[in-house]
């Protein structure tokens, strides 16, 4: 199926009966009925045209407003679900630099959603009741100033406890380590190779998987003391950068792939790694892992409908969490393409051709469309319906 009608978010939120999310393949705020898995395409969000996609990483319900956090977008948008309106609150891009994508973590406490970056120069403190933004200075500015356009900060997961939150860097030897009461911000080094994209706290330990290699470190902040885990299994495809996240029961770690082929457990009484689950497609992803009470519902990029992932007696436990309706939705998002002129100017070549083909194929409502510009135009003449 083509990727247009897979439907990839990075986070979603749940209000009554519907999941609520920002598309990642192109620009539209879409809702999901569970109970019978279709689609409504809901609005464009404002300022970007149809063609737009990771705009938004993150997004929070708060009293029936939805706030999306920018990923490619330089704004933080706010859309009314009682009103169907939006609104849009501006970043300075002057500070927050050239490079994206900006955030792809957050944490929502109090009134305030702090934002941590990916290249993003500074974290951004937004104020759900008054609706300003802060941008916060701290040790990290240093850093920051002197990435660059492929320089990555923090990734997608961190580690709370009590009323501090430590995030590890990807591409530094260190843990940022932020207070949320006085929103000041340490960095402790340690003693690994290549950064971090996660970090789990277990047993008075942290438990970190490297950015780049294949290793798990054990860190004893007590001791100050660091166990190097690297014996993956031996057909264990690491991507450019391996895992997005990590979920935990009693004495085992599941290491959920950026991009690899495995779902990988760690043993953390014994040490032993070992390959929990085949992903089909050789080399994927995983979108978005978010816990709903007792269960963990994920998305993987060889996946067309979202799991639910339940781990009992140290098993991953696979479960449909919404059937989604695909023929529904395929209409339904091939009308919305052709409405808002997505082919108007696409690049021209086999493969974009038989997308194209395949939206005015699917496409219920074909006889509207008949005003397409740019080079979809003509072979848009050329089909009969």
């Amino acid at each position: 199926m083509s990727s247009l009608y897979i439907l990839r978010n990075e986070k979603y939120v749940e209000i009554r009966n519907e999941i609520w999310f920002a598309n990642l393949q192109f620009n539209a705020l879409v809702k999901i009925e569970k109970s019978s898995g279709k689609i409504r395409l809901m609005r464009k969000f404002p300022h970007y045209n149809i063609g737009y996609g990771w705009l938004y990483s993150m997004v929070y319900n708060v009293e029936n407003e939805l706030i999306f956090l920018p990923c490619y977008s330089d704004e933080i948008v706010l859309y009314n679900i009682d009103l169907d309106r939006f609104t849009s609150i501006a970043l300075d891009k002057n500070i927050l630099g050239d490079f994206k994508p900006y955030f792809g973590s957050a944490y929502y406490y109090g009134q305030y959603i702090y934002m941590f970056p990916v290249r993003a120069k500074k974290i951004v403190r937004y104020d759900v009741i008054k609706h300003s933004v802060k941008y916060l200075s701290s040790e990290l500015d240093f850093i920051l100033s002197k990435h660059t356009e492929e320089s990555v900060c923090f990734y997608k997961q961190f580690e709370i406890l009590k009323e501090e939150i430590y995030l590890p860097f990807a591409e530094l030897n260190a843990v940022a380590i932020f207070n949320l009461k006085d929103e000041r911000l340490n960095i402790k080094y340690l003693n690994i190779n290549g950064g971090c994209s996660t970090i789990n706290y277990v047993n008075e330990r942290f438990y970190l998987s490297s950015w780049s290699s294949c290793n798990i470190y054990c860190w004893n902040p007590k001791m100050d003391k660091i166990i190097l885990y690297s014996n993956f299994p031996d057909n264990f495809e690491p991507g450019d950068y391996l895992f997005s996240y990590v979920c935990m029961e009693k004495e085992k770690l599941f290491y959920f792939p950026h991009r690899s082929n495995a779902v990988i457990s760690f043993n953390i009484k014994n040490g032993e790694i070992l390959e929990e689950r085949k992903v089909n497609n050789g080399s994927v992803g995983t979108y978005y892992m978010q816990q709903e009470g007792n269960k963990i519902n994920i998305l993987m990029e060889d996946m067309e409908n979202p799991y639910t992932v339940n781990i009992e007696n140290g098993k991953l436990h696979w479960e449909l969490y919404i059937r989604l309706d695909n023929l529904y939705n395929k209409q339904q998002i091939s009308d919305y393409l052709l409405e808002h002129n997505y082919y108007e100017c696409f690049i021209e070549g086999k493969e974009s051709l038989d997308e194209y083909i395949d939206v005015l194929l699917n496409s219920k409502n074909i006889k509207k469309h008949k005003k397409i510009g740019g080079s979809g135009n003509l072979i848009f003449s050329k089909i009969r319906y």
